[in-house]
């Protein structure tokens, strides 16, 4: 921001790149806001980021992400087909807006919750498994 700017524009533009930027970062752990999912990006990203309750990270890059993915009204299923072919079973609730966001590669993480604590139109993430495709699914 130039000095010229003006007053009103400055605290927008601040809260604007903040919100930006916080998006782009994985959430801290240890705030008691829980969200499933990262806002939307307002261009594609290069990767995802899973969290799990435990606090590790799983990484899959978006150009790994195949067509071949899935959406049911308890679960996402995501096939990346990187160097060894992995599923990705997202379960919970209420999550076809963070299916839509992944297809256009505009969210950065996604989060398990400790515990279904969520209203009932809330998107929550109860479960978040990593399946290498030649593996049994349990």
């Amino acid at each position: 921001m130039s000095g010229n700017t003006p007053p009103h524009l400055r605290t927008v533009l601040a809260t604007s790149a903040a919100r930006e930027e916080d998006d782009r970062c994985l959430p801290s752990l240890g705030d008691g806001d829980y969200r499933p999912f990262a806002r939307p990006s307002h261009r594609p990203l290069y990767a995802i980021h899973f969290i799990t309750r435990q606090g590790s990270v799983r990484s899959f890059q978006y150009m790994h992400l195949d067509s071949d993915s899935s959406y049911s009204s308890e679960c996402v299923m995501l096939r990346f087909n990187g160097f060894r072919i992995m599923n990705v079973l997202i379960a919970g609730r209420n999550l076809w807006e963070l299916y839509d966001y992944i297809h256009q590669h505009r969210t950065a993480w996604v989060r398990e919750a400790a515990r279904d604590f969520a209203a009932d139109r809330e998107a929550i993430v109860t479960n978040l498994s990593f399946i290498a495709a030649n593996e049994p699914q349990s």
